[in-house]
């Protein structure tokens, strides 16, 4: 919140039938007339402090693979999240043949 205007949404998400110590970046979403202020990496330190708080070991995000997505990739490698592995997506896309999750990765 910036006053009382909410100008965007994060959170975490934990498999229960997952490992205890994971946890995911579910969303990162900043209104576009206050992106580009600093907002995503103040939201994304957050996220990462309440992962730790918690007490989760591991933090994950997937991202789509694909041109549009390269911005997300490089803020978050500039966050300290790099790219850690890669799984074909089981969903198609119709503007290419084949799509991954790229799966980002940071202990905490």
């Amino acid at each position: 919140m910036l006053g009382d205007k909410i100008i965007g949404t994060i959170g975490l998400h934990h498999y229960t039938w997952g490992p205890q110590e994971n946890v995911w970046g579910g969303w990162l979403s900043i209104d576009p007339d206050y992106q580009r202020n600093g907002y995503s990496s103040v939201a994304s330190k957050l996220l990462v402090d309440e992962a730790r708080k918690l007490g989760y070991k591991r933090f994950f995000i997937e991202i789509y693979s694909g041109p549009e997505f390269e911005p997300a990739v490089a803020f978050y490698k500039k966050m300290g999240i790099p790219q850690s592995g890669k799984l074909q997506s089981v969903v198609v896309r119709p503007f290419e043949d084949r799509s991954y999750f790229l799966i980002l990765f940071n202990m905490l």
